[in-house]
């Protein structure tokens, strides 16, 4: 259970979550919570006691192999501490690597060392201390031609899709500028449910097995698609393939979503071209043919073509 705690407070604190157990059958229980956090990208550090050393491999009670336990879930950071001076350094990086890279981290802390008293690290040969707690933080930033091609993605979209997870919980301004901007609807993945409330009238609700009709439209019907910050797994219920010119934004590019090409040149081209705002669009088409069927120049039932030109629209008979 306080692994499941753990990650709980890491998903929506931002924060690195803690938990501990005792020994061996404790250290077992701690795997659903860790895998949880492996697998939702949140880091939590598990603190694990082990039997005494002195009766390591001794087959003795409780005595699990929690190395090879732990190997999978913790393998970003994994080590079992066997003198007092080694456990802050261990400490230490195992809340760093936990944040840095949003992971499980585990350290081990046999239980007769934990009965000894404390000896810092000293300023010696093999001796590897650590500095003073710290949240020390890093920005991500692409190079402009990578922003200046996902721009023009955006822009000549038509009908534009969100799907926010997780990783835009930061981003909650700039997500309602480019969805007011582009006239775009936003579904969200389960981990990205808090970052926009469901009273703005642009947002979907949830998308996926648990998912609300509105977004499973607003992803059937969408020429564009922006993801920001999800690995949401099931392609289903993103556009078909080549329907859509696809964006995504994320810090780790392994977690790419299969179901669209990135940044793809054979998906769905907008019959309009350049695109001014959907709402100026909408607007003005609007207004323009109700003028052009009062004064004549369009009779219903005609077939009209719009195109954007330089945020300027025009229309044109068609046949």
């Amino acid at each position: 259970m306080s692994a499941l705690q753990a990650v709980g407070y890491a998903k929506f604190s931002g924060k690195v979550g803690v938990c501990m157990a005792t020994s061996g059958p404790g250290a077992i229980h701690l795997l659903n919570g860790l895998y949880d956090a492996k697998l939702d990208h949140v880091g939590v550090v598990a603190i694990v006691g082990q039997t005494a050393r002195t009766a390591m491999g001794g087959s003795y009670q409780q005595e699990i192999d929690l190395q090879s336990l732990f190997k999978d879930v913790a393998s970003e950071y994994l080590v079992e501490v066997n003198v007092s001076e080694q456990l802050p350094n261990a400490l230490d990086r195992a809340m760093r690597t936990a944040q840095a890279r949003r992971a499980p981290t585990a350290v081990i802390v046999p239980a007769d060392l934990q009965e000894e008293p404390h000896s810092p690290p000293e300023h010696a040969f093999k001796h590897v201390p650590s500095s003073p707690p710290s949240a020390a933080r890093s920005v991500v930033i692409p190079p402009d031609d990578e922003l200046s091609r996902a721009a023009d993605v955006i822009n000549e979209g038509y009908r534009v899709a969100i799907l926010v997870g997780q990783g835009a919980r930061n981003a909650a301004a700039e997500l309602k500028q480019v969805a007011e901007l582009t006239g775009g609807g936003v579904a969200k993945a389960l981990l990205g449910l808090d970052v926009l409330p469901d009273d703005l009238p642009y947002v979907t609700g949830s998308i996926g097995l648990l998912g609300t009709r509105p977004s499973y439209e607003l992803m059937r019907d969408c020429d564009t698609l922006l993801i920001v910050g999800s690995s949401f797994p099931y392609s289903q219920f993103l556009p078909e393939f080549d329907q859509a010119r696809a964006v995504q934004i994320d810090i780790d590019v392994e977690f790419d979503t299969s179901a669209v090409d990135w940044l793809s040149r054979h998906g769905y081209q907008p019959e309009y071209g350049a695109r001014p705002l959907r709402r100026t669009i909408q607007r003005e088409v609007g207004n323009e043919l109700s003028r052009m069927m009062l004064d004549g120049t369009v009779r219903p039932g005609a077939q009209v073509r719009v195109v954007a030109d330089d945020e300027r629209l025009r229309f044109e008979l068609v046949g």
